[in-house]
């Protein structure tokens, strides 16, 4: 099945439960909308501080900045191909004035209690860090010494070669973004990267937000076993949500396939 046969089925979706910002990524992707469309609904999202809030990521409602609706912008603006917008340089600044000397980044924001969250959000975030700055480095093709200075510290506690897990990807992004494929935790990455698939198989992960930075390097049998995976999955018109009772997040995931198989040209 092609990508527009995909789209077709998964519209209807996409334009019920997703925000002003979904559908225009997908006018982006498969339609007439123009990137500065969806560059305008993005900044609606984010604080004079530079960080973004606002309920961007729709488990974490407060209009706050918190490092994960930061981390979100920036995998949006990734998907639009904008390294030069202004929002970035406002995010850069945010990072480094909210980067402890720790390595972390203050978690939950001010007044998060008083509005509408996940249960999870109210513990500690410690590698978020990780994630918004290899984000940043990325898009921006930042040098380390361009980022942010403080997290050395953090990223010698992570445990190397263990287990990988799913929510383990702000470290191996971090990496991937300062080192490259040339690194023995993305190659101990790759190598665990069948077993974690399997294990991981509810959440698609090669096309999810998370982990789809890794593409490009994913041995070509491989991903074209998850490819397949995903399309016969989304021939139902949407990709399956692991969090049935979240449903906010079935046009998310279902988009984010969708534009991940466009952006790297899979189908």
């Amino acid at each position: 099945m092609n990508i527009v046969k995909l789209v077709t089925k998964s519209k209807d979706l996409i334009f019920n439960e997703g925000t002003l910002l979904t559908r225009l990524l997908y006018g982006y992707y498969f339609q007439e909308a123009k990137r500065s469309q969806c560059l305008a609904a993005l900044k609606a999202y984010q604080n004079s501080d530079g960080g973004f809030g606002n309920g961007l990521e729709p488990d974490l409602l407060c209009p706050g900045s918190s490092a994960i609706a930061t981390e979100t912008a920036l995998y949006y603006l990734n998907m639009l191909n904008a390294p030069q917008s202004s929002i970035i340089e406002d995010i850069h600044y945010w990072v480094k004035h909210n980067l402890r000397p720790d390595g972390t980044i203050k978690h939950p924001p001010v007044a998060f209690e008083q509005y509408p969250y996940q249960p999870w959000w109210d513990k500690p975030d410690r590698w978020r860090s990780l994630a918004v700055v290899g984000q940043l480095m990325r898009i921006k093709n930042l040098r380390k010494n361009e980022a942010v200075e403080g997290l050395d510290s953090l990223f010698s506690e992570f445990p190397i070669g263990k287990t990988l897990e799913f929510y383990d990807y702000p470290f191996y992004l971090y990496t991937y973004a300062l080192h490259g494929s040339n690194h023995p935790s993305i190659e101990h990455l790759l190598r665990s990267l069948p077993e974690f698939l399997v294990k991981n198989q509810t959440h698609f992960p090669l096309f999810s937000r998370y982990w789809y930075w890794i593409i490009p390097d994913v041995p070509k049998q491989v991903l074209n076993r998850e490819l397949n995976k995903a399309v016969e999955a989304l021939q139902e018109g949407q990709l399956p949500n692991p969090y049935p009772k979240l449903q906010h997040w079935n046009s998310l995931f279902t988009l984010d396939a969708l534009i991940i198989i466009r952006h790297y040209n899979l189908l």
